[in-house]
This record gives structure tokens, C-alpha cells and sequence, in this order.
């Protein structure tokens, strides 16, 4: 082809041209290629050597001493910063291995990403180098640019392997990443999981207490009824009570009724002779008790001494030493306490009568007592008498 165009004469000169121009085009590939091959095996030597392989939370000074040294690299081969430091503040901020792996692996796709970039630009710029001399030379460049075109395609299939790797890289990174939130998810549904029985053992602890509530409700109640059939049984009781004593008290009205009808009645004092004299205190003063006996020395008590009785039904009235229209009053008692026995009054001109009381019972061995009080002179007296019987 070449001799075609240029003529045998001409032929070593542009055999010359082509070689130079071809070793040109692969040395400038080669440079970019080692270059390239400089990046990956720096970048590679910063993951690998510890640079970039720090653990969650490593100090500012470390992370800055990793961004100088990369931006060297950067800066070189013309490529900016911000593409790799993303991924760099991604690791530096990490609070868990999974993001720290996942960032590790976008600084490698970026490394892979910036390689295929170089090795395109590398391409395009020899292609156009060679197309600028054999421009000069005044030679098609079709048959040279079948060959070189080759290289390019190369080039670019090297480019797409090293983006399609740079896509792998960034889409393993993705999963990683996926795993962890994953992973973070798994967590906050065990938490929720965890919640969600304490919840159910707090319901059921509500119910076993509503449950022993009830119960205990159930057993007041039951223990209320109870206590009201005891009351009710009790009231029975009582009623019974009542009405047994109403019949005693009947049956014992009946009784002292037959026993003031059918009873010996006695008389005190026992005959004409002899007197029981009362004697009042000062005018309107009620005198001392004073056992009451006869004027032959004989108390109404020595009646009782074995058989227990009862003081009768009146008190007879036989004289009165008080001036007309004078009043006397009398209580008659027995025993230490002084238990009233009758109670009376009667005017001063009441004589040979008799003033109703009510029976009462006189035990066995009792002292019967009396005092007197009259609206008369000092010490007025009046004579009486009195009945008795015996159950």
C-alpha cells in the first residue's frame, strides 16, 4: 500500500514515518497504561497497606494524612479529588463494618471508573496524533487507521470491561450496603419482636390480675350473702328471743298476779301495840336511811332472812306529828346500793289511809332502809304501816 502511494524511492522514509509514528502511539499508550497501572497499584496500596483500612471512628489527623496522599496521586494523572472523596468521608464517618466495607469498595470502582477514562483519553489522543502525521505526509490514513482503529476498539472494550468491572465493584458495594440495612432491619424487628411479647406478657398479666380480681369479688360477694343469712338467722334468733321473753314476762305477770291473789299477806308491825315510827329530817332536808324497825326493836329484814319476799302493795298512813298542810315524802330501799323498794307522799292531814305502791322483791338477807322529808318543823314524824308477803 505504502509503496503504491510514495514509489520504491520513497519507500524507506515512510516506512521510517509509520514506525515512528506507531512507536509513538504505543509508547504514549504504554505511558498512559503504566500510569493507569500506577493509580490501581497505589490505590490498591493505600487499601491494602492500612492507609484506608481503618477502623470505625479514626481520628481526623489519619484521615487527613490518606486525603494527601491520594490527591498527590490525583493530581498527577489530572483527575479531581472530589471523585474519590465521597467515598473516603463515607468510610471516615462509618459506625459499622458494613458501610466501612461497602465504602471501600466504591473507592475501588472509582479507582476502576478513573483507569477506563484514561485509557479512552489515551486512545482518542493517539488516534489523533497519527491521524495529524499522516495528514502531513500527504498518505490516506485508511489503511493505517484499519490497524490503528483495532487498537482503539481494544482500548475501548478495555474501557467498557473497566467500567462494566467499575459497575460490579459499585453494585457489590450496593448489596453490601443492602446486607447491612438488612441486617438493621433484622435488629429493629427482633427490638419490635421483643416489644411486641412484653406487650402480650403485660396483657396477660393484666388479665390473670382481672382474673384474681373477679375471683376476689366473687368471694366478697359470696362472704356478704353469708354474713347477711347470719344476720338474718340471728334476727330469727332474736324475734325468738323476744317473743320467748315476752312469753316469760307474760307467763311471770301471770304468776305474780296468781301470787298476789293467792298469798298470805303479813302485816309490820305485827299487832296494835307496837308502832313504826318515821322521822323526818330538818324542815325540807331529807333525814339519814335508817334500817326500819318497829318500836319493840324488830326490822323489817329480819322477815327475810331466809326466804326472799316482797314489800306489799300499799303503805297505811296511821298519824302524821306535822301541822296541817305540811307534806311529807318517803323512799324505802335495801342493800349497800340502796334499791328503792316504794316511793311516796302524802299531806300532813292524810291519816288512817292507805297510799298504793308498787310491789317489789326483796332478796334474801337484805337490810331495808327508809328516809323521810317534811316541808314541817325539824324532826316531824309519821307512824305507818306495812305489808309483806312471801313468794
Amino acid at each position: 500500500m505504502l509503496r503504491k502511494v510514495f514509489g520504491q524511492k520513497g519507500q524507506s522514509s515512510i516506512v521510517y514515518l509509520v514506525t515512528l509514528t506507531v512507536v509513538i502511539i504505543f509508547g504514549m499508550l504504554v505511558y498512559n497504561v503504566v500510569s493507569l497501572s500506577s493509580l490501581q497499584a497505589a490505590s490498591d496500596m493505600l487499601i491494602n497497606s492500612g492507609y484506608i483500612v481503618l477502623s470505625p471512628g479514626a481520628s481526623s489527623s489519619e484521615y487527613q494524612d490518606i486525603k494527601d496522599r491520594i490527591e498527590e496521586i490525583l493530581i498527577r494523572i489530572g483527575t479531581p479529588a472530589s471523585t474519590i472523596f465521597g467515598d473516603l468521608a463515607l468510610i471516615r464517618d462509618s459506625s459499622n463494618l458494613a458501610n466501612y466495607n461497602a465504602g471501600l469498595a466504591f473507592i475501588k470502582a472509582d479507582a476502576a471508573s478513573v483507569n477506563a477514562s484514561l485509557a479512552l483519553s489515551a486512545s482518542n489522543a493517539a488516534s489523533a496524533k497519527v491521524d495529524t502525521v499522516l495528514a502531513n505526509l500527504g498518505e490516506p490514513h485508511s489503511t493505517v487507521f484499519g490497524d490503528l482503529t483495532k487498537i482503539s476498539e481494544a482500548a475501548v472494550i478495555n474501557s467498557e470491561s473497566a467500567s462494566l468491572a467499575a459497575g460490579t465493584a459499585a453494585s457489590k458495594s450496593d448489596l453490601a450496603y443492602l446486607a447491612a440495612q438488612a441486617g438493621r432491619d433484622k435488629a429493629e424487628l427482633a427490638v419490635t419482636a421483643a416489644g411486641t411479647a412484653a406487650s402480650k406478657a403485660d396483657i396477660a398479666a393484666i388479665a390473670a390480675q382481672a382474673g384474681r380480681d373477679e375471683a376476689a369479688t366473687a368471694a366478697i360477694n359470696a362472704a356478704t350473702a353469708a354474713t347477711k343469712a347470719d344476720l338474718a338467722a340471728t334476727l330469727a334468733g332474736l324475734a325468738a328471743t323476744k317473743a320467748d321473753l315476752a312469753a316469760t314476762t307474760s307467763q311471770a305477770s301471770l304468776d305474780k298476779l296468781n301470787l298476789y291473789n293467792s298469798v298470805e299477806i303479813f302485816l309490820f308491825p305485827d299487832n296494835l301495840v307496837k308502832t313504826v315510827t318515821l322521822t323526818a329530817g330538818n324542815t325540807n332536808v331529807w333525814s339519814s336511811w335508817t334500817e326500819l324497825k318497829d318500836s319493840t326493836n324488830v326490822s323489817l329484814s329480819s322477815k327475810f332472812t331466809s326466804v326472799p319476799g316482797y314489800l306489799g302493795d300499799h303503805i297505811f298512813i296511821v298519824s302524821n306529828s306535822a301541822n296541817k298542810g305540811k307534806a311529807y315524802m318517803v323512799e324505802i330501799a335495801y342493800g349497800v346500793s340502796k334499791a328503792t323498794l316504794a316511793r311516796a307522799r302524802w299531806g300532813s292531814d292524810f291519816v288512817d289511809n292507805y297510799i298504793p305502791v308498787k310491789s317489789r322483791h326483796i332478796p334474801v338477807g337484805e337490810t331495808v332502809y327508809y328516809r323521810l322529808l317534811s316541808s314541817g318543823s325539824n324532826g316531824e314524824t309519821s307512824v305507818i304501816s306495812l305489808r309483806y308477803f312471801y313468794e
